[in-house]
């Protein structure tokens, strides 16, 4: 018993040295080369390395060398059981504001062990409230919206993609 015991404990100090000391920095490169494939080009003018996780300020997201939208701060968070991407003050380019709206608080994605195939999206801004998942073995996004009046108004056009539900929430399906 006391076998097993030390062994889970060498397990979980190996994960969380793995977890601490891994390059996250490289990670996030890497990542900005491969949605550089995609037409999706990020800048960022500063970079953390915490123990827990990256943290990014300042960050800009261009699509096909239009600048689509700035991020404040980006908090990228990984432990044992969960990781988060926590994405604060996102201001969205004119080009793009008649799809969303063009503030949003913060975008949270999370993703844990207790549910291995979903990532867990939540979304707040002036105009809407929102919140879903993304199905990982289906590679679908299910989104349901709270809407204000004035999005009601104003995004009558995005609107008609989406089913109305009988909470008044709009949701929306999508194929990833």
């Amino acid at each position: 018993m006391k076998t097993i015991i030390k062994l889970f404990i060498l397990i979980i100090i190996f994960i969380g040295s793995i977890l601490v000391f891994f390059p996250k920095e490289n990670l996030y490169y890497y990542g900005v080369e491969k949605l550089h494939k995609e037409q999706i080009d990020i800048e960022t003018t500063d970079i953390k390395d915490n123990y827990d996780g990256l943290y990014l300020q300042n960050t800009r997201v261009l699509y096909g060398g239009i600048k689509a939208l700035n991020i404040q701060s980006i908090d990228i968070k990984t432990y044992i059981y969960q990781s988060s991407i926590i994405l604060k003050d996102i201001t969205i380019n004119d080009n793009f504001k008649q799809f969303l709206p063009s503030k949003i608080n913060y975008l949270i994605f999370k993703h844990t062990i207790l549910k291995p195939n979903i990532i867990d999206i939540n979304i707040n801004s002036n105009q809407i409230k929102a919140y879903g998942y993304i199905d990982i073995n289906k590679m679908k996004l299910y989104l349901y919206l709270k809407p204000s009046k004035y999005f009601l108004k104003s995004y009558k056009q995005l609107l008609i993609f989406m089913k109305k539900e009988k909470n008044g929430e709009y949701k929306v399906e999508y194929k990833l």
